[in-house]
């Protein structure tokens, strides 16, 4: 598991030894960041794809952290700020080593806690949502409800949610407009926008290799 762009390309990352946590694979991280960054440019179409123009100023929410991988390509990216929110002690250590070996700690805040209680309150405003519960979670799409309905979730915004292909996905979560569905066996990253971002066009689900 690596940082895949940013300035912090190519460093290591580690997964935590919890049988709890499910490291997304590189392969589907580097699909999703693309597929965001093809979104972001709805909002900012004067930057380039792989800019950090791209991602200045960017909020982050990562929830169900696991390692932080997420969020830590987010900042890499060149996201402003990302909070991390991981209930589970062993990922909560292995998301504040990962910040400090990509040099990336200052623009974070780690945050030991359960998602489904966490973001009924009160978070710092977030414009993109990073999402991946433990497939088997049935709480998982009521936590992606609330979401769409917090105080803290921007008015321009991206929701994207990692799950299985089993379960159904919903072309509205309250103000968010499905985007983009890609396909990779069995996990389905599915993206939600509102505001600028939702002008892509929605339900354009795609096959991944």
């Amino acid at each position: 598991m690596r940082v895949i762009a940013g300035s912090a390309r190519a460093r290591p990352l580690r997964a935590p030894k919890s049988a709890s946590v499910r490291p997304t694979a590189d392969r589907v991280k580097e699909a999703l960041f693309s597929t965001i960054e093809a979104l972001l440019l709805f909002g900012r179409p004067e930057a380039e794809i792989g800019s950090e123009e791209l991602w200045d100023g960017l909020r982050v929410l990562d929830l169900y952290a696991g390692s932080g991988a997420l969020g830590v390509e987010a900042l890499s990216r060149g996201a402003a700020h990302a909070t991390f929110v991981e209930r589970d002690a062993t990922a909560v250590a292995t998301i504040r080593a990962n910040l400090a070996a990509t040099g990336l700690a200052d623009r974070a805040t780690v945050r030991a806690g359960d998602a489904t209680r966490l973001v009924h309150g009160a978070l710092p405003e977030a414009d993109l949502v990073l999402m991946d519960p433990p497939y088997a979670d049935p709480r998982a799409w009521d936590v992606a409800v609330a979401i769409a309905e917090a105080a803290w979730l921007a008015r321009d915004s991206l929701v994207v949610i990692e799950h299985s292909g089993r379960s159904s996905t919903p072309a509205k979560l309250g103000t968010l407009e499905q985007q983009r569905e890609r396909r990779y066996g069995q996990t389905v990253l599915t993206l939600y926008a509102r505001g600028v971002y939702d002008r892509a066009g929605a339900h354009d689900v795609q096959e991944g290799c």
